[in-house]
């Protein structure tokens, strides 16, 4: 669907060529003369996998995009973005930059439809307050996006209804700049907490993984949270880990709040 990469088709990084902007110019004429009309809903996804030191972040925003895809029909649009580490040939997926982050949600900020609905998933390694953001050589050395950067991205969505789900160590320490009206966060851990998953042994962040299952059942946001959230905890007990902890925040504005189904939001 649409982000606005400029100056950026002349990079090499690595073995990889080119960071796939021409595949997005192609979204983003083809979202300009979207021909469904205004009054419909459209339901977009925002996924971003943050870091190239596992694949499992990608993975986590592929299995939701085909999820999310086949729950919502024509009705549903998409923009991924990337930072996996590819060998040879062309990305697939344009590179999950901070910059090129930025343009996706100015983008929405000028272009959003009243009936529009966002759902966006950030993954990667994380710390207290802040999300890693790994990708060589672009980045010589990681860089780190914080909280208050998070908060005026899903402010650039505001008055549209937006489900965030954080899947990342410390992920509950961003809620405190997660406080929009409109706005439904779901983070794989609390603020002091590590989330699991990430390791290259595994095919999904357990936070996805166990949202993925809730999320093949039509149900509410309250019953998608206790599932996923009660799988979680199975599992770490299994495994004799701490708990995680996962942690819900919604916005005073969203609409049935935990009663309101997922799939029709």
């Amino acid at each position: 669907m649409l982000v606005w990469l400029s100056g950026c088709s002349s990079f090499i990084l690595g073995e990889a060529e080119g960071t796939g902007a021409h595949r997005l110019s192609a979204q983003l004429q083809r979202l300009q003369s979207d021909p469904s009309p205004l009054s419909e809903t459209r339901y977009i996804f925002i996924g971003a996998a943050l870091n190239d030191r596992q694949n499992v972040f990608d993975a986590d925003i592929r299995l939701l995009d085909q999820q999310f895809a086949a729950a919502y029909g024509k009705a549903y649009r998409s923009v991924l973005l990337s930072n996996r580490r590819i060998t040879e040939g062309p990305r697939d997926l344009p590179l999950a930059s901070i910059d090129q982050m930025d343009e996706v949600f100015e983008f929405w900020a000028e272009h959003k439809r009243a009936n529009d609905r966002f759902i966006v998933l950030l993954s990667s390694h994380g710390a207290p307050g802040i999300l890693e953001v790994s990708q060589q050589p672009l980045y010589r050395n990681a860089r780190w996006l914080s909280s208050k950067k998070l908060e005026s991205w899903m402010g650039a969505l505001e008055p549209n209804r937006s489900w965030l789900m954080i899947s990342a160590c410390f992920s509950g320490s961003h809620l405190d700049r997660l406080h929009q009206d409109h706005l439904l966060v779901m983070t794989a851990s609390s603020a002091k907490t590590p989330s699991f998953g990430c390791a290259n042994s595994q095919t999904n962040t357990w936070f996805v993984s166990e949202l993925s299952q809730a999320l093949k059942a039509p149900q509410s946001f309250g019953a998608l949270w206790d599932s996923t959230y009660a799988n979680i905890a199975k599992r770490e007990k299994q495994m004799k880990l701490p708990g995680s902890m996962p942690q819900l925040r919604i916005g005073s504005e969203h609409k049935e709040g935990l009663n309101e189904d997922w799939s029709r939001f």
